[in-house]
């Protein structure tokens, strides 16, 4: 999978099969193709979209600068920042539903009013820490990040672009 292919995935299964995707996507990520909030409006399918808001390209953070999860002196490489989007505009603008969790209690709530949908999406915004950062990515990402940033950073730029 690459950044922004949950989206265009769960409007397939949508359209697939009876059973209602729910699709957790990164902030960045849901930028790769929000318009298909309006196509899930269109067709009147009930798919759950969680946005993990956090106004930051996390992996990318971790992969090329892991010490700002660690250090909270330490700023985010500017090119990883995010502006803050308006999520509640942005589903109103598309026609679909839009709830706001901050505290588990509220993503209940947001998950409980996503169950009683049956004919229309719901965006639900959940808005994390922008260092917070799943365990997984720390082990997995954090294992190979080093190399794999070394390399290329290494690596001519003229080399890097054209082949």
């Amino acid at each position: 999978m690459s950044i922004g292919y949950s989206l265009g995935a769960s409007l397939g299964a949508a359209c697939a099969g009876a059973r209602r995707p729910v699709a957790f996507v990164g902030d960045a990520a849901f930028r790769e193709g929000p318009q298909v909030l309006s196509t899930l409006v269109q067709y009147k399918l009930p798919a759950v979209i969680c946005v993990m808001n956090n106004g930051i390209m996390g992996i990318q953070q971790f992969m090329g600068h892991p010490q700002y999860y660690d250090n909270a002196q330490c700023q985010p490489d500017y090119y990883n920042t995010l502006m803050r989007w308006d999520y509640r505009a942005l589903a109103q603008a598309f026609g679909a539903r839009h709830a706001r969790a901050k505290t588990l209690s509220e993503l209940d709530e947001a998950l409980r009013q996503a169950a009683e949908l049956t004919a229309s999406p719901i965006l639900i915004d959940v808005v994390l820490d922008e260092r917070d950062i799943p365990s997984v990515i720390r082990h997995t990402a954090g294992r190979a990040a080093p190399g794999a940033v070394q390399a290329n950073s290494e690596a001519p730029l003229l080399r890097r672009i054209v082949p």
